[in-house]
């Protein structure tokens, strides 16, 4: 089968919010999205309008779920932008073969919303929690392949920090 690579499975994960594992308990995360803020350019010479990156999304957020009542989230109090941290370790199955790597996505910040959802006698009902990071850090077998830090200016992809001339530029070390 030359020439065709599989996708990664998600063969297992659990999340461990601010101490408490939630082995058992979580279902289903989300990790952040992607989104860079594009704006259309009609410069002349263009045959059409060119989408061009002006910024990030403001919309950052991780996700998880939860099944039982689960009051701890309910009374999770934050102080500082980056006070709470949640942690996802998970196993990755290549797609093509039986090798599992280990995954690891650290996010620093504070809790946006947790929604107990309905409950009822003789149901498990389901919290949804939404998490604003200030810092996120992936991490593939132990070496980190991603690392954002909002208010320090810092996004290493790779080991490389894609923002260390902005910041030489604005005086920032």
């Amino acid at each position: 089968m030359s020439g065709i690579v599989l996708p990664k499975i998600l063969m297992g994960f659990d999340v461990v919010f601010n101490g408490e594992d939630y082995a058992g308990k979580c279902e289903k995360f989300k990790l952040p999205k992607n989104s860079p803020i594009l704006e259309v350019l009609k410069a002349g010479g263009f045959t059409r309008g060119l989408k061009v990156k002006v910024g990030e999304s403001e919309d950052w957020s991780a996700e998880f779920t939860t099944k039982g009542l689960d009051l701890g989230l309910l009374t999770s109090n934050s102080c500082t932008p980056d006070d709470q941290i949640i942690k996802i370790y998970g196993s990755l199955k290549d797609g093509d073969s039986c090798n599992e790597s280990a995954f690891e996505a650290t996010f620093w910040g504070q809790l946006e919303e947790a929604d107990p959802g309905e409950s009822s006698t003789g149901e498990l009902g389901e919290n949804s929690v939404k998490f604003a990071p200030a810092r996120i850090e992936y991490k593939l077998n132990g070496v980190e392949i991603y690392y954002e830090d909002i208010m320090g200016m810092v996004r290493r992809i790779n080991g490389i920090d894609v923002l260390e001339q902005r910041r030489n530029n604005l005086a920032r070390k």
